[in-house]
């Protein structure tokens, strides 16, 4: 047996998504206690690792679920950090955003799998068998139907395999399923606040009849989905056809690579903070109309991947927002949908950054680049921005310079301090690669190495400048 200094602490983390709802009303609701609806988190080598819109990692307790309710001893393991870092990444392939559902492939699935893989133990089964235990009740049936409608049927459950790294098969994700902004706490939640709404207006013995009618229903194909639905579905379709440009794993690396090289450039600005600091933020302008647009479709993939990256580099959420003033009502559906927020007010590319946001622009105008630029005409204002979009300096080199000094300031004047990466592009022969989709294309960051002129900081008068890409 090994000693105890060969061997490394294993716990699981519990913490309940009703924040103690559950154990107050779920009697009275279901005719059954429930304890708490539980999320789970493994502790091992110093971090915590759970499953959500993609596995996570953060220091122990400190995710946004807050502080644990309980603390379970699993056991130890004899796996180092190395290696648990090399099965995590094979986990990562199975457990994505769109494998997520939340009774059949949760956190708690993945907290389950890795306690055996790393312990030989399971989690306990009060926790394993939460969502049977509320599907064997009347409101548990009632509410079946819709949370299948919210996370595609058919996603994949804990195989029994005698393997520790399980294949699944590749099945198509539900439109809900891929909004990777939404985390297990608001699918959760939303679920419990139908249940308490139900419980207002339906008696209890009303649920029985209500749970059997509507798994009948369901399982005759008649509760099938709208028609506004069937075509967000069809859309959701040809973006995931198109995003499938990305998905070579030396592209993925490549953009993963650069992004993190523009990142961590040197720089003698500030020096004293020139720590990393990852976005938690993407502000998207200009992507244009997505739903039967090759072209922004395939800079809406690139969008989703940076997301992922950042998500990973911060053990958290990247949250992203967009805003075009083409976008039809169509093309908002589909972008919540895939966990995009879209923005109402239009500001003319004039959006204050107060915290690190990558500046996702593709292919806009000189005008509203030059907008965002003038309103964060500050070191605070450019610290905080990291550009995704054309290379500044194309501009310096291929419009008269006179021209460029009066109508873009800002742009002209902060090209020559900027540290800049090109965005790789899916290879030329993939059959949804679209040419011109990415030229020039670059990660970009105010880095300056040397001392900035004197009148850096002091910007003329705004011009007016004709240009119908400003938004």
């Amino acid at each position: 047996m090994s000693d105890e200094t060969d061997t490394f602490p294993v716990q699981l983390y519990l913490y309940d998504l009703s924040h103690g709802m559950a154990s107050q009303l779920s009697l009275a609701l279901t005719g059954r206690h429930f304890e708490a609806v539980w999320h789970t988190g493994i502790i091992v080598h110093g971090q915590e690792y759970f499953f959500g819109q993609g596995v996570f990692t953060c220091a122990p307790g400190k995710s946004h679920h807050g502080q644990p309710m309980e603390i379970i001893e699993l056991g130890r393991t004899a796996i180092d950090r190395d290696t648990w870092l090399e099965m995590l990444a094979e986990l990562r392939k199975r457990y994505t955003a769109s494998a997520y559902h939340l009774l059949n492939f949760n956190c708690n699935t993945f907290s389950n799998e890795v306690s055996e893989l790393l312990t030989g133990n399971t989690i306990p089964e009060r926790i394993r068998s939460l969502p049977q235990d509320f599907l064997a009740t009347p409101l548990g049936q009632m509410f079946r139907p819709q949370i299948d409608s919210t996370f595609s049927n058919g996603l994949p459950t804990a195989s029994s395999s005698n393997s520790p790294i399980r294949a699944r098969k590749n099945r198509k994700p539900s439109a809900a399923a891929l909004g990777a902004a939404q985390s297990e706490a608001a699918a959760a939640s939303r679920v419990l606040d139908g249940v308490i709404e139900q419980a207002t207006t339906t008696s209890a013995s009303e649920w029985n009849v209500a749970g059997k009618d509507n798994a009948a229903e369901s399982a005759n194909g008649k509760a099938g989905p709208s028609e506004s639905h069937w075509n967000l579905e069809k859309a959701l379709e040809t973006f995931l056809t198109r995003q499938a440009a990305f998905d070579d794993p030396t592209v993925q690396k490549s953009v993963q690579e650069r992004l993190e090289k523009m990142l961590s450039a040197k720089s003698d600005f500030r020096p004293s903070e020139s720590s990393l600091r990852i976005p938690k933020r993407i502000l998207c302008l200009g992507l244009g109309t997505v739903r039967n647009s090759a072209i922004p479709q395939l800079q809406l993939a690139l969008l989703l991947l940076l997301r992922d990256h950042l998500s990973t580099m911060l053990g958290d959420f990247c949250t992203v927002e967009a805003f075009d003033p083409v976008f039809t009502e169509d093309d908002r559906e589909l972008l919540q949908a895939l966990g995009v927020d879209v923005l109402e007010e239009n500001k003319r590319g004039a959006y204050v950054l107060d915290e690190p946001t990558l500046v996702y622009m593709p292919h806009v105008g000189r005008g509203l680049t030059e907008q965002l630029l003038r309103a964060n005409w500050s070191e605070d204002g450019l610290e905080n921005m990291y550009l995704c979009c054309n290379d500044l300096d194309v501009y310096v080199t291929h419009v008269a310079q006179e021209k460029l000094r009066r109508e873009s300031p800002c742009l002209y004047k902060l090209a020559p301090h900027l540290v800049r990466e090109p965005v790789p592009e899916p290879p030329k022969n993939h059959p949804q690669t679209q040419p011109g989709a990415f030229n020039d294309i670059a990660f970009q960051r105010f880095a300056p190495t040397s001392e900035l002129p004197s009148d850096f900081w002091a910007l003329p008068e705004k011009v007016r400048v004709a240009d119908p890409e400003t938004i």
